[in-house]
């Protein structure tokens, strides 16, 4: 029998929080599997929700990160799952068909397309790497949820110190990524001896 392998934390606190408040934080070092838990969070929002035409969001600060990155991952994913349908992507407009739903992935490089549009579902990657004026742009914008990731290098004020305040966020690590593997667990490991590396991005804390 296939051993089970355990939920990552970013997901069940995905599944927990999103129906009950409007934002959800997620706070980690490098490799705590916030991206994967956030792409398994909206695969399964829109599964069980077929054809309720959601429209989500995914942001990175440019374009070509959003391609490169975090929507490289949701369709490596996808693939995994066997669910992934070429039809179903139009890639000339950056946007995925998931059961019903549809799932854009844009860049803040390219105002047009955040500024004149809503969405209801709002996942900002790596959302310490974005400006407020972007930020002030995209969420009254968006509808019903926000989901912001992001890693604890955020210096002594920042924007997003306001919703922390106000909603809390989950704090993860490495350790909590069930995906990862024994090589890179040994390399996040070998730069304990760095004070501030290993605060930042071994730890999760700011």
């Amino acid at each position: 029998m296939k051993k089970k392998t355990k939920a990552n934390p970013n997901f069940l606190y995905l599944k927990k929080t999103v129906p009950r408040q409007r934002f959800t934080l997620l706070q980690g070092g490098t490799r705590s599997g916030k991206t994967r838990a956030t792409i398994d969070y909206l695969i399964w929002l829109c599964k069980t929700h077929p054809d309720a035409g959601i429209e989500i969001d995914i942001v990175r600060e440019t374009l070509v990160a959003c391609k490169a990155t975090v929507w490289a991952d949701f369709e490596k994913v996808l693939k995994q799952y066997g669910i992934y349908n070429e039809d179903h992507h139009h890639k000339s407009e950056n946007k995925y068909n998931l059961f019903g739903n549809q799932v854009n992935y844009l860049g803040a490089d390219h105002p047009a397309k955040l500024h004149g549009k809503e969405r209801d579902v709002l996942w900002v990657n790596e959302a310490h790497l974005f400006p407020e004026v972007i930020i002030d742009q995209l969420f009254p914008r968006t509808k019903f949820r926000i989901i912001c990731d992001y890693n604890p290098a955020l210096g002594l004020r920042h924007w997003l110190d306001d919703y922390i305040q106000r909603y809390s966020c989950l704090i993860t690590t490495y350790k909590d990524n069930p995906h990862l593997p024994k090589s890179q667990v040994e390399d996040i490991e070998s730069k304990k001896n760095k004070p501030y590396w290993w605060k930042i991005y071994g730890s999760g804390m700011r």
